[in-house]
């Protein structure tokens, strides 16, 4: 019995492989957003908890100027740390977004092949079926002319 072969086969592979290349480069990004998106906790919560001590156990008693002024310096130096990393997690998501773009576009190019395939498969089958049809045919053709040859013969 005769095989279907879809001319593009190749096509489809590539696209299937681009398909995989986009999935890695939306999961790397997505990484690296967590992992950002995981510094700036850990960030916020380092914040918290010295000017959780400061308030608990600096603000009692006589004051330390020159701790309070380091303390200030201290929260500044966070801040802007914080505004670095709120750009860095601003491009990371733009870098996700892209990437997940590129996968949707991969994705849809994979299934234009893949929809060309089924209906080149579709019209593949049909005419097998038309052939073994008409063989069947022919078949029983051949079978009746022999009976009746015989018939007359016999």
């Amino acid at each position: 019995m005769a095989q279907f072969k879809f001319d593009l086969e190749g096509v489809l592979r590539q696209r299937n492989n681009a398909e995989h290349i986009a999935q890695r480069e939306v999961a790397l990004a997505m990484q690296t957003f967590t992992q950002l998106q995981d510094q700036l906790r850990r960030l916020d919560q380092s914040v918290r908890g010295v000017t959780d001590d400061v308030r608990a156990n600096h603000l009692i008693g006589p004051l330390d100027v020159s701790f309070m002024v380091a303390h200030r310096r201290y929260l500044r130096g966070m801040e802007r740390a914080v505004i670095d990393l709120a750009r860095q997690i601003a491009d990371a998501k733009s870098k996700v977004d892209k990437a997940h773009a590129g996968l949707v576009e991969a994705a849809r190019q994979r299934k234009t092949i893949e929809k060309l395939r089924d209906r080149e498969l579709d019209r593949w089958k049909t005419g097998q079926a038309l052939r073994e049809s008409a063989d069947n045919d022919e078949a029983g053709m051949q079978i009746a002319f022999g009976n009746i040859v015989e018939h007359r013969a016999g």
